[in-house]
């Protein structure tokens, strides 16, 4: 919702929610200057594995319709530094610098490393 993901959990009975359960996030990613071959689906997952778990690329990436950026989301890590950019290599041995814009960063506490929950001051 409003460009940010919403999470949900099945309701139980006593149930608690644990600080561990907000460790991985689904974010869109634009990911700049991807070389024409990798603008598949299997090519794309290759390059933004780089950064996290792909989930899938947006509509008009797959259908090619804008080439100046490919749109991803992609599962990150909150205990990870966020990849801003990253060198791929291509098949003839030249590399190319991928860059990574996101579109929404979560917070996340610089203690436990869990997102969004709380603030550093008031990690339990």
């Amino acid at each position: 919702m409003a460009n940010r993901p919403l999470v949900l959990k099945r309701w139980q009975p006593n149930m608690q929610f644990l600080k561990d359960d907000l460790a991985r996030v689904p974010v869109w990613v634009r990911l700049y200057n991807v070389p024409l071959e990798y603008w598949t689906t299997k090519g794309l997952s290759c390059v933004a594995s780089a950064i996290g778990v792909p989930l899938h690329a947006d509509y008009t990436t797959l259908l090619r319709k804008r080439l100046s950026y490919a749109r991803v989301c992609i599962e990150i890590d909150a205990s990870k530094t966020l990849v801003k950019e990253h060198d791929l290599r291509c098949p003839n041995g030249l590399f190319i610098t991928i860059s990574a814009d996101y579109d929404w960063i979560p917070s996340k506490c610089s203690n436990c490393k869990v997102l969004w929950t709380h603030q550093s001051d008031m990690c339990y």
